[in-house]
């Protein structure tokens, strides 16, 4: 029981910020996407990805009023609704026709470049779409990977890049 508290002391003083945690779960969904999924199973999550994304920015009713408040103001609703459509989406073609892309060889290394690829850009996604004062929390490498115009624009591209030539 010591050893558990003082791991927790450890870890406590240790203050990691929310850039950090952003890049450690970042990093942990990859691997285990790499390693879990089949090389048609990561093609289907970018893909489903880029759909959550369309969707969406394009939901009607995300810009309604609900007793005084407008909806775009809540922007873990957005983000929520957005990992939402990403999850149906993805449970949906796993279920298609698109299970043809499993048949092809599984390469654990273009596996795992196209999941860190798939997740960055549903990563870079959700951080764009964080309150000012959390993504104010994402300092230095995690600013520079995720949210800065130029991160967008790589996350945004370098999937469709990656599907085409590793796909």
């Amino acid at each position: 029981m010591n050893v558990f508290y003082r791991v927790i002391t450890d870890v406590s003083t240790l203050r990691p910020s929310f850039g950090t945690l952003l890049l450690v779960v970042f990093l942990i969904l990859s691997f285990f996407l790499a390693f879990k999924q089949k090389r048609g199973g990561v093609l289907r999550n970018i893909i489903s990805a880029y759909i959550a994304i369309v969707v969406s920015n394009f939901l009607p009713f995300l810009t309604f009023k609900v007793q005084g408040i407008l909806v775009p103001e809540i922007p873990f609703l957005k983000i929520g609704v957005l990992v939402l459509i990403f999850f149906v989406t993805s449970f949906f073609l796993s279920r298609s026709s698109l299970q043809i892309l499993d048949k092809g060889k599984n390469n654990l290394l273009s596996n795992f470049v196209l999941s860190v690829l798939g997740m960055g850009l549903l990563f870079s996604t959700i951080a764009v779409m964080l309150p000012a004062a959390y993504k104010g929390e994402l300092t230095g490498i995690a600013q520079f990977i995720f949210v800065n115009e130029l991160a967008r624009f790589f996350w945004g591209l370098a999937p469709i890049i990656g599907f085409v030539f590793l796909g």
